[in-house]
Formats: C-alpha cells, structure tokens, sequence
C-alpha cells in the first residue's frame, strides 16, 4: 500500500510538473504580451506629448509673431503720423519762403525798372536785358504758385513715402532753380547798369578836368597879355 501511495505521489508529482511546464511558456507569454501592450501604450503616450508640446510650441511661436507683426504695424503707423505732422507743417514753411524770396526780388526788379523810367540808371542793351529778367519773373512765379498751390495727400497705407513726396520735391526744387535764375539775371542788368553809370560818372569827370585844364589854359594866355599891355 505504502509502495502504491508513493508511486501515486510520485505519478502526481510528475503530472504536477508535466502541466507546469506545459504552462510556463504560456504564462512568460502572456507576460510578454502585457510587457509589450504597456510599451506601446507608453511610445503611444510619449508620442502624444511630445505632439502636444509641439502644437503647444507653434501656437505660441505664431502668437508672438502676431504680436511682432502688430507692434510693427503700430511703429510704422505712429512714424507715418509724425512725418504726416512733419509734411503739414514743412509744405506751408517752404511756400511761404519762396514767396517771400519772389517778393524780395520782385521789388527790387521794380525799383530798378524805376530807376531806369526815371534816367538814374541805364546802358545801351537795357532792352535785352530786361527781356531776360522778365521772362524768368514769370518762370519763377509759376513755378512758385505750383509750390503754393500743391496739394499733397499723406497716405500711411502707402508704403512707400518717397513716392508720395517726389512731386512736392519736384515742386520746390523748380520753383529754386527758376528763383535763382530769376535774381541771376537781375543781377547781370543791375551791375551792367551800374557799369554804364560809373563809365558816365568817369567820363564826365574826365570832362570836366579837361575843362579845367582849358580854362587854365585860357587864364595863362589872358595874364600873358595883360603883361604885355603893361609893358
């Protein structure tokens, strides 16, 4: 009996180590199984945060280049309103001197014609002269009222100023260069006048010492005979 119970044990012992072993490969399988759900749950997980990082890193990159792009846009628009106050006062300056510089000349254009009405002053080409000086009176006073006259539209949209001020700059830059014309040859017929005058004024000086001279003359022969008279 006792062999019979120990072979029984033994037989079950066996058996126990036979279904242990046909088990553990299955049981280190489904282990592994498990091992390997939770590492692509974890890849999965890490996945999904580093996407969220980034759409969280891109958000925030556009966001501040929004505000970039906005401050940029205030600057521009705050430059473009100070040159805007800048223009509106330069534009009324700059007519105003040269219609003060047109004036300054234009009175002396007329005091000149005066002195020449009044035979103060002349020379022999006065006429062509004067035709020069009036020509470029009027070229310089048209040019002057397209100065005085512009109208000019500040536009911040505009991005590009210098094509919004080229015709002003235009403007004024005509408006000197016929303004320095204009007094250049007022000052070719004033000093060719003031020459004709000083040569009048040394030849009626040379004049007036050759009558000297011939009154002189005249004394010494007049004493010359008194002396003989006595004699």
């Amino acid at each position: 009996m006792k062999q019979i119970a120990i072979n029984r044990i033994g037989l079950t012992a066996v058996a126990i180590l036979m279904i242990v072993t046909l088990a553990l490969p299955a049981v280190v399988s489904a282990q592994r199984g498990e091992g390997q759900a939770r590492g692509e749950q974890a890849r999965v997980a890490a996945e999904e945060r580093r996407r969220t990082v980034d759409e969280a890193r891109e958000a925030r990159v556009a966001e501040i280049q929004e505000r970039v792009q906005e401050r940029r846009a205030q600057v521009l628009q705050d430059v473009c309103e100070r040159r805007q106050d800048q223009f509106s006062q330069l534009i009324p300056r700059l007519a105003n001197q040269s219609t003060r510089l047109q004036s300054a000349i234009d009175t002396v254009y007329d005091r000149v014609q005066g002195f020449y009405e009044t035979g103060q002053l002349t020379v022999d080409n006065y006429d062509e002269l004067n035709e020069a000086v009036a020509a470029s009176q009027a070229e310089a006073e048209a040019a002057v009222q397209a100065v005085v006259g512009y109208e000019f539209e500040f536009d911040c949209d505009n991005p590009s100023l210098g094509d919004q001020t080229y015709g002003f700059r235009e403007a004024t830059t005509e408006a000197r260069e016929a303004l320095k014309e204009y007094r250049a040859n007022l000052v070719a017929l004033i000093s060719s006048m003031r020459a004709a005058a000083a040569e009048q004024v040394e030849a009626s000086i040379e004049g007036e010492s050759d009558d000297e001279d011939a009154n002189d003359e005249n004394d010494e022969d007049n004493d010359d005979d008194e002396e003989e008279n006595d004699a």
